[in-house]
């Protein structure tokens, strides 16, 4: 260790009485770490609620979906997007939909909905339900899941009966109408408005004779694990030609991922600034310091140490705040990240934010990324300060001494 590194560090520990360069020092570590902390928890926050809406449209909506351009049906099974697809050059999960406005009643109840007919529905939002086992839910032949939303507006629970009407074939005389009487076989809840008092679920069969639609479906749903996605559909697109139409769950709801999108830059302006306080909390506490310390740097001075040795020693002194407010504030940011995913404390409105609680996704490389800046920033923020030891000079600051 050199001459330098020894003095900076016994500058910063100081624990003489009346000395203000420990305090200084303490204080300025704890205004960086609160507003690394800060920033560290406000990009948990808004990646945790990124990953959970994410996570949920595309459980509901698959990540790719295939149609027809003009939302015509499609024959099934078809020769080109079987073949196309089954050359992709990643993993996938493939499954056929169709996609249709219905009618549901029950009793004198009736609301407008969105009925899907799928093969299977996913676990992860069931609330109630019979036979239940395994991560998927196979659809059977006459059974049908509502939204717990939906369950409540129109007073059914599993087991009941309810009716679903073909809105355009309603249009029609009486004896064309197609109506299908189904038995409630459970009820999800994914806290998103639009899917819990809006969608129904019931088998492509069920949906193949509700819809006249014979052997034709509505198109495909592709999911992929996301380091897959970017190459699964760059070859989808680049290989699908008119008239099938291909979108992905953050381009069917654009909107809501741009209003993400836009509500990140001033949330991490405002805690960047608290963090920035912290910085300036350094020049102010190495600027103390180096007055408090200048009868030292002038005996150091007299005794031949170069001014440049000296200028070093408080740079030192802000990389070695900078990294112990960095190593504190994260720290700090993981108890509460930490007792927030194992307990859910902080609690929000589901019917605003779709979901009941704040969310948290921890993301290294933004974590490292701060912590870096941090210590970069804080050493870059010394040298204003250290510049000021070449005004000092040993015959008079020493006269006082």
């Amino acid at each position: 260790m050199n001459i330098s590194t020894r003095i900076a560090l016994r500058y910063l520990k100081s624990s003489h009485k009346g000395s203000f360069s420990s305090y200084a020092s303490r204080l300025a570590v704890i205004g960086l770490a609160i507003g690394i902390a800060s920033l560290v928890i406000t990009l948990s926050i808004m990646a945790g609620f990124e990953k959970t809406v994410s996570e949920k449209i595309a459980t509901f909506d698959s990540h790719i979906r295939v149609s027809h351009f003009m939302n015509k049906s499609i024959a099934y099974p078809n020769k080109s997007l079987d073949s196309l697809l089954v050359e992709a050059p990643v993993d996938y999960k493939k499954s056929i939909y169709i996609q249709k406005p219905a009618l549901i009643r029950k009793k004198q109840k009736a609301e407008g909905v969105i009925v899907e007919g799928v093969e299977w529905i996913p676990e992860s939002f069931v609330i109630d339900e019979r036979n239940n086992s395994g991560n998927y839910i196979n659809l059977k032949l006459n059974e049908v899941w509502l939204g717990g939303d939906l369950a409540n507006i129109l007073g059914v629970a599993v087991g009941d009966k309810i009716v679903l009407a073909d809105l355009q074939s309603l249009n029609h005389s009486a004896s064309k109408r197609i109506v299908k009487s189904l038995t409630v076989a459970g009820l999800f809840h994914s806290g998103l408005q639009e899917y819990d008092k809006t969608l129904v679920f019931i088998s492509i069969e069920d949906a193949q004779h509700l819809f006249n639609m014979s052997n034709n479906i509505s198109g495909y749903k592709i999911d992929s694990d996301e380091h897959s996605f970017s190459h699964l559909i760059s070859y989808i697109r680049e290989n699908t030609a008119y008239p099938y139409y291909v979108v992905t769950w953050k381009e069917k709801h654009q909107v809501l991922f741009d209003w993400i999108d836009i509500q990140k830059w001033p949330i991490l302006i405002n805690f960047g600034l608290i963090a920035l306080v912290g910085v300036v909390n350094i020049l102010s506490a190495l600027a103390m310091i180096i007055i408090e310390k200048s009868g030292q740097v002038g005996i150091l001075l007299s005794q031949g140490m170069n001014r440049k040795n000296i200028k070093i020693i408080f740079c030192i002194q802000g990389a070695v705040i900078g990294f112990s407010g960095a190593i504190i504030g994260v720290f700090m940011a993981g108890i509460i990240i930490f007792v927030q995913f194992k307990t859910h404390f902080i609690s929000l409105p589901e019917n605003i934010y779709f979901m009941d609680h704040i969310p948290i996704s921890i993301e290294i490389i933004p974590i490292l990324i701060i912590g870096l800046a941090s210590v970069i920033i804080s050493f870059l923020a010394s040298f204003w300060p250290a510049s000021k030891v070449g005004r000092i000079q040993p015959s008079k600051v020493l006269s006082y001494e």
